[in-house]
């Protein structure tokens, strides 16, 4: 004869625990509300993506200056015409900026996208209200 042993004599049939589900909901719940709670709203700059497209308002009203930033394939940049290296490109829109109602961000079509983030975060440095994002030139 076989002798039993305590163990086996015990209920082996535990059922649906619920505790275990409880805790769970509770921590992804916790997790949702963090995640949720965290969330900032970025400070962004307002583009004007259709600046260059809109024609001109109105016929007696002069035209306002806009400053045209221009972003080369190899990355240097144009203030009107002119080099100015990427470290003095918010001090160069302050200046420019008080005389001007804009400013166009144009880089080439193979300009890298961190240049032109740079540029528009030089035009928010600087104070710039108005920025316009113009399609990009070349091939």
């Amino acid at each position: 004869m076989r002798r039993r042993h305590a163990w086996e004599e015990e209920e082996r049939d535990f059922g649906l625990q619920i505790a275990p589900l409880l805790d769970l909901l509770f921590v992804m719940l916790l997790f949702f509300m963090v995640t949720a709670g965290s969330h900032r709203a970025e400070k962004e700059l307002p583009l004007d993506l259709s600046a260059e497209k809109k024609p001109a308002a109105g016929g007696s009203a002069a035209p306002e200056k806009t400053v045209r930033v221009e972003i080369a394939a190899n990355g240097k940049i144009a203030v009107d015409g002119r080099q100015v290296p990427a470290e003095a490109l918010s001090m160069r829109l302050r200046e420019l900026h008080a005389a001007a109602g804009g400013v166009l961000v144009a880089p080439d079509a193979r300009a890298r996208q961190e240049h032109v983030v740079a540029a528009l975060e030089a035009c928010a440095a600087a104070g710039v209200a108005r920025v316009a994002l113009a399609e990009p030139s070349g091939v």
